[in-house]
């Protein structure tokens, strides 16, 4: 079992005085698939007491009714996270025929069709997809996700502030780069195109482990192998999800996972900053030792 202390901070900036607001913040990790938490701080600076809740997709929504008021907010969030080791690698794939004929599968879309239809950001108005990026028939879904995880990695430039929350797919296929979110959509469109469920999915990332988007939020997507499961594909950094992976939420995309959500009553601008921090206990253990060694 790996165990990590996570931390979420986050300070909220208003230029005008809130009157009143409902603040709504999905950022506890899910129970489940081997994965659980523990020991659950909530501190915020207008001393509200947190209401828990849950999203469509059932994430943990944690929400604060604020009447009262104010012109900043600052979260602290902080747990342990436990995240049993697995390889994504352990399963026995159905044949490539069974695969096709799940797939095509009327009760199969119905129960899935979700995470089939194209969604806001997910829907290219472009018919100029890349060959390379479809699937071949007699190819398994888990070889072709496999290979079009590594077809968006290296298709996409990894660069921030190059893209907003509000990017769509379109400005992806032709500017190619952005951020996790982007590579996310982009695999999730092209994965439904080729009749495959995929999900948007929200996280945190072990910030040992030397990924690319660790140090914030990170965003993978998960697909439906039919016959296996949903696995997770980081094409930001062109892994299958493991137990470095600590899962929130998913979602048909970005606007079911979104950190934060508010119904405020205020007229002026607002600016959010968060950070997060994520440690292993082995690295705490190691970080206390130096210090006792001292």
């Amino acid at each position: 079992m790996n165990r990590y202390q996570i931390s979420y901070i986050t300070q909220n900036h208003y230029s005008q005085p809130v009157k009143k607001a409902v603040l709504e913040f999905m950022v506890l990790p899910e129970e489940k698939s081997g994965q659980k938490y523990s020991g659950l701080k909530i501190v915020n600076s207008l001393g509200v007491k947190a209401q828990v809740s849950e999203s469509l997709y059932n994430a943990k929504l944690l929400r604060f009714n604020v009447n009262q008021s104010f012109t900043d907010f600052d979260l602290e969030v902080s747990f342990t996270a436990e995240k049993e080791e697995y390889n994504p690698f352990n399963f026995i794939e159905p044949s490539t025929e069974q695969e096709n004929e799940m797939l095509r599968d009327l009760s199969f879309m119905i129960t899935n069709h979700n995470f089939l239809a194209l969604s806001h950001y997910t829907s290219p108005e472009t018919e100029d997809i890349p060959c390379i990026a479809m699937r071949q028939r007699d190819e398994s879904v888990f070889t072709y996700l496999y290979r079009l995880n590594s077809f968006v990695f290296n298709f996409l430039k990894y660069q921030p502030n190059t893209t907003t929350t509000q990017t769509l797919i379109d400005n992806i296929l032709k500017n190619r780069k952005g951020v996790c979110q982007d590579f996310t959509h982009l695999f999730i469109s092209l994965a439904r195109i080729n009749g495959i469920p995929a999900r948007y999915v929200s996280g945190y990332l072990n910030q040992e482990s030397d990924l690319t988007g660790s140090a914030a939020l990170h965003a993978w997507a998960e697909a439906l192998v039919p016959g296996v499961g949903w696995i997770g594909f980081d094409s930001t950094n062109n892994l299958v999800a493991n137990e470095h992976y600590i899962k929130i939420s998913h979602g048909i995309d970005y606007a079911d996972c979104m950190p934060i959500k508010g119904v405020l009553q205020f007229a002026g601008e607002s600016i959010t900053k968060y950070s997060v921090n994520v440690k292993s206990q082995q690295e705490l253990n190691f970080i206390q030792n130096q210090v006792q060694s001292q």
